[in-house]
């Protein structure tokens, strides 16, 4: 893993904007390529929606999640994040609960 030393403390370096695009590769192969640029981790970002692209297989708003959260599932750096998530639990749930549900994430 790469780590920086900044004022003598280590710190880790993550991406903050990765796409899952419509390919999955493996988990390891995708740590394996941040490893080798020197990124530890990153947000990652959920397949896009239908109506984003054209020409790919359609997948629903449930396949696009399972498959975001089983790529970053038990990995300390690697974090999901999915627009449509957000907008769909803050239309469907209160405020807090949607905190609640992101602070699940971050741990």
């Amino acid at each position: 893993m790469a780590s920086y030393k900044m004022e003598g403390v280590r710190r880790k370096v993550i991406d903050g904007h990765v796409h899952m695009w419509h390919k999955i590769c493996k988990t390891e192969e995708f740590l394996g390529k941040l490893f080798k640029t020197g990124v530890d981790g990153s947000i990652v970002i959920s397949q896009p929606p239908v109506s984003f692209e054209k020409g790919y297989e359609y997948l629903s708003f449930e396949k696009r999640i399972d498959n975001l959260i089983s790529f970053t599932d038990k990995r300390d750096l690697l974090f999901p994040f999915s627009l449509s998530l957000m907008f769909w639990l803050t239309t469907k749930t209160r405020v807090i609960d949607y905190l609640y549900v992101c602070n699940g994430f971050l741990h």
